[in-house]
């Protein structure tokens, strides 16, 4: 017998009414476990559960609290409590944590207003392409299609796209809930953060620089005479390309592959959310929830806060606007031929 802990978010919008027949019969699954209530990330309820039980079995717990929960717009993330004390010294994160729409839109918390999108496909929206990128863009995701060629017709397809046009993107790039708040979490105890992306650097460095990012990885567009040529510079950012990065950071900063953390949201962040020692798959795609058993579907992303042993930071409520962050710090932008023997 082993001693675990389970730890549930719920949704901003439950009752006390809905969350306490939930919390019994969670209680009553796991048998004599003592419950912490946390403080909420972003307006949602965290609990926690500590137990002990046949580790031997966890796999059928799991498979028992994804059945009681499912439909019930709550996650959990279940862990030994040994597993829980380790000590991470790298986290990072992919697309997953940006959402686009219009910034004022957000602000005043019209959520429904927001789109989760690929930059490729808000490229695409301003070449008056978005269907057919957005269709390649989703099979790539959600399929075990080759990454590079995917990206290779896409960009094919915004070929001519003036330089300026993306300053237009930028403008309407947007922090899904609790992003901010855990980068900041993180790097307040001394975790290095990077963001690996099979996106761009004209986004991803801006947003390296607002959030503090450490490091900063991603496909370089082609640009010549002020309009994008419909091609990126190699060497391509795909799957195995961000488990290589995994690897040269934590070789890097000395620690193991054990003490990182990986989150992602569809097929290409496979390799490195399956071999980091903590692989999350935030809102994501079912293909890389094969390969971690941890799942966040519902809530915002500082919910990990709690999972790893941290009070959230306190972030603005005007986070969500990327484009309003101030510089921060330039992240450590070394090129990936310098990290890494190609």
């Amino acid at each position: 017998m082993r001693k675990y802990q389970v730890f549930l978010c719920f949704s901003d919008t439950q009752r006390e009414s809905d969350i306490l027949p939930t919390l019994a019969a969670v209680n009553s699954l796991l048998g004599a476990a003592h419950q912490t209530q946390f403080t909420p990330v972003e307006n949602h309820p965290c609990y926690s559960f500590t137990f002990k039980h046949d580790d031997m079995k966890e796999k059928a717990l799991r498979y028992k609290l994804t059945q009681m929960l499912s439909g019930k717009n709550v996650d959990y993330l279940l862990s030994t409590t040994d597993r829980l004390k380790q000590k991470y010294r790298l986290a990072i994160f992919v697309r997953t944590s940006l959402v686009f729409g219009a910034a004022d839109v957000m602000i005043q918390d019209v959520d429904g207003t927001l789109l989760d999108a690929e930059c490729i496909d808000e490229v695409a929206r301003e070449a008056g392409v978005v269907d057919q990128v957005a269709k390649l863009t989703k099979k790539a995701m959600e399929e075990d299609w080759d990454f590079t060629q995917a990206l290779r017709e896409r960009l094919a397809l915004v070929e001519g796209l003036p330089e300026e046009k993306l300053e237009e993107v930028f403008s309407r790039l947007l922090l899904k809930k609790g992003v901010a708040s855990l980068v900041k979490t993180l790097k307040e105890n001394g975790i290095q953060t990077a963001m690996v992306s099979g996106g761009f650097t004209y986004f991803t460095d801006r947003i390296a620089a607002r959030l503090g990012f450490d490091y900063a990885f991603a496909n370089v567009l082609e640009i010549s005479g002020g309009k994008l040529t419909g091609k990126s510079l190699p060497p391509v950012v795909d799957g195995k390309m961000k488990l290589k990065v995994l690897e040269a950071l934590c070789k890097r900063l000395g620690c193991t592959l054990s003490q990182s953390i990986a989150m992602g949201d569809g097929s290409n962040d496979k390799f490195m959310v399956g071999n980091a020692g903590l692989g999350v798959a935030f809102h994501a795609k079912t293909i890389l929830k094969q390969h971690t058993p941890h799942h966040v579907d519902h809530s915002p992303m500082n919910f990990l806060c709690h999972f790893l042993g941290y009070e959230p930071s306190q972030t603005s409520s005007l986070d969500a606007a990327i484009s309003k962050h101030p510089t921060v710090k330039g992240a450590d932008l070394i090129g990936l031929s310098d990290l890494i023997a190609l």
